[in-house]
């Protein structure tokens, strides 16, 4: 049987860069100065990734591999190996994006796969994160916001992370990456294309 799966795989580097300006009368100079980037693993980062601990989904469908975090929709111990055609599927809960920089920032996500969403869950309430992707079938559930919201994070501050599928209309295998994009500066977000945005209070 055809292996049905979804991979997204999301990976975090972080990048430092100094900037010297002076004047004087001189013709030429040469000035040491150190400067250190650490690249780390998604949970240790700026923007961290971290599959949310004991939830049955994040259990199942998230993995780290070479300290980067990826969610499979496949099979599972219990002969199950993916999501039925013409059909929209919800996975709750399955990692968090965690803003551990030294300033708030807005955070969003951009997947190129036909049918396939990110969003965010506070309470019961789930709103897209991610502008790509558009799914019929999960809007039509009524359970997502029908507009995509820029998320904004102050430091040390948390959300959590699930997948919506749909299958309906598309019936095949999606494989690919999505992008996390935080952007410190507003004037820099999107600014058509039917976002929301969550702004600092």
């Amino acid at each position: 049987m055809k292996r049905r799966h979804l991979l997204a795989g999301m990976g975090t580097i972080a990048a430092g860069s100094a900037t010297l300006v002076g004047s004087g009368a001189f013709t030429s100079v040469e000035a040491e100065r150190e400067i250190e980037v650490s690249v780390v693993g998604d949970d240790a980062a700026f923007l961290a990734l971290e599959a949310i601990d004991g939830d049955p989904n994040a259990e199942e469908f998230v993995t780290v591999d070479g300290h980067t975090l990826r969610v499979h929709i496949t099979e599972n111990e219990i002969g199950g190996e993916g999501v039925n055609e013409q059909s929209a599927y919800l996975f709750d809960d399955l990692f968090t994006i965690t803003n551990q920089g030294t300033q708030g920032t807005y955070v969003y996500m951009d997947t190129e796969l036909a049918g396939v969403n990110f969003y965010r869950i506070e309470g019961g309430d789930r709103r897209q994160i991610d502008a790509g992707g558009t799914a019929n079938g999960v809007d039509a559930l009524g359970d997502i916001g029908p507009r995509p919201e820029i998320q904004y994070l102050e430091v040390g501050e948390s959300i959590r992370v699930g997948l919506g599928i749909d299958t309906i209309g598309t019936p095949f295998d999606r494989d690919g990456t999505a992008t996390i994009i935080a952007e410190t500066d507003v004037e820099k977000l999107p600014s058509g294309g039917g976002w929301d945005r969550e702004d600092p209070e």
